[in-house]
């Protein structure tokens, strides 16, 4: 195995899947690996009906977090503290939207430089 990836259910909610423990080979990494088991298991829950789609990692996984924007996830901010830990790699992936506490989607206006 050099790739791996699996969905909890109701880990967040009833009725819901998150992605959970997206793993790489380090021998194996930059080959869109992580892409590949990430689409799979969201292809599952799409095949079971499964309408909402979780999934956790930190700040400093950018490799990651490029990989789960890509793939149509974007973040929750909901603790107070993570606006200053997530917009600066908002920022680096281009990435101008989240979700806000009460899961409303919201765009970053950055500024321009």
């Amino acid at each position: 195995i050099v790739a791996h990836s699996n969905i909890q259910l109701n880990e967040h909610r009833e009725g819901t899947g998150t992605v959970h423990f997206v793993a790489v080979k380090p021998e194996y990494r930059g080959l869109r690996l992580g892409y590949c088991v990430s689409e799979m298991v969201l292809d599952y829950a799409e095949a079971h009906e499964i309408p909402v789609m979780y999934l956790t990692t930190d700040e400093f996984r950018v490799p990651a977090i490029r990989i789960y924007l890509k793939l149509g996830f974007r973040p929750v901010m909901w603790d107070g503290d993570m606006r200053d830990r997530w917009f600066p790699i908002l920022r680096q992936l281009g990435c101008r939207e989240f979700y806000d506490e009460n899961e409303n989607l919201v765009t970053i206006d950055f500024g321009e430089e």
